[in-house]
């Protein structure tokens, strides 16, 4: 995975330090569930800095070539517990503006959903 970082950020080292920074923190840490703000703070930022290169590391992290990371939503349900689902529901419900979990039209129902990382499967093992 790390030939594959460097391969691909070889000429924008500010991006490949930032999915190397990631990659070690996902790789030592024991927790399933990384908000961006606790990544954030575990490689050096400040939960309010946004460097585009920070995202791009992310976005990379995420997909096929150094799949590192797993995107997951949940869903705030009426008791204020967070509830799983899947990217599909995320998606239908902020566009229909139908709570996945009711079923009842919810305007705000965006405002219920949240992303979190967790390691990949490639990376557990």
């Amino acid at each position: 995975m790390i030939s594959a970082i460097d391969s691909a950020w070889a000429d924008q080292p500010e991006i490949r330090s930032y999915c190397l920074a990631i990659l070690d923190h996902v790789d030592g840490s024991t927790s399933s569930y990384i908000t961006l703000s606790m990544l954030k703070r575990a490689i050096g930022l400040a939960p309010s800095e946004a460097p585009r290169e920070f995202a791009a590391a992310v976005q990379y992290l995420l997909g096929d070539s150094a799949p590192a990371l797993e995107l997951k939503f949940e869903i705030v349900d009426p008791r204020g517990t967070p509830v799983p689902i899947t990217g599909e529901e995320a998606m239908a419900a902020t566009r229909e503006k139908i709570n996945p979990l009711t079923g009842d039209i919810q305007e705000n129902v965006a405002d219920l959903i949240s992303t979190y990382l967790i390691p990949s499967k490639f990376l557990r093992g």
